[in-house]
């Protein structure tokens, strides 16, 4: 057994399962058109589990990592960071192999053209220029009930999600995830 072999049992859906689980999205947030409303009843979950308020902003927020927060911020950041290891892993292995999980064209590129769409993927993966992709975020935030269930709408959840509290490590190895997707999609 060589490490590739240990991804290939386990894969994204498993990850993108154990991400889902982590941030609290459930079965029916998939079903709701509104992103507002998904994201309030998420973070309702999150400070049920957690014990983190982010109603009172993200967890990059300084006030997470000195307050009455700092404990569960730490723990919450330690489940995350796994759940971003594994992401990142997968997503190399798929990189080493040129074999793709997910394809853009599936959720019909939500109104950019093929192109442009690759360009805010690239832009989300670093930090410099994930500032810039915040528009396309938010149209992918108002476009998840036009797209069809499955792995990208999984990880486009996950992705708008993380973006709106502040894990924006997850949103730019999702980029890339989909951004490779994108590339080599047939």
């Amino acid at each position: 057994m060589d490490i590739l072999s240990f991804y290939k049992i386990h894969g994204l859906e498993s990850i993108v399962t154990e991400a889902e689980v982590a941030l609290k999205i459930e079965g029916r947030d998939y079903e709701e058109t509104d992103f507002g409303r998904i994201m309030a009843d998420i973070k309702k979950r999150i400070n049920k589990e957690y014990q983190i308020d982010l109603n009172n902003g993200k967890v990059d927020d300084i006030s997470f990592e000195t307050g009455i927060y700092k404990a569960a911020t730490s723990l919450f950041l330690d489940t995350m960071s796994g759940v971003h290891m594994k992401l990142a892993a997968e997503h190399h292995l798929e990189r080493y192999q040129l074999q793709v999980s997910t394809h853009i064209a599936k959720f019909n590129w939500l109104g950019y053209t093929r192109e442009s769409l690759l360009k805010m993927l690239k832009h989300a993966q670093t930090k410099k220029h994930l500032p810039q992709c915040e528009k396309a975020i938010i149209s992918f935030e108002q476009s998840l009930g036009t797209i069809n269930f499955g792995l990208e709408k999984r990880l486009i959840m996950i992705m708008c999600v993380c973006y709106e509290i502040g894990v924006y490590e997850i949103v730019s190895v999702i980029a890339e995830i989909l951004y490779l997707g994108g590339r080599y999609e047939s």
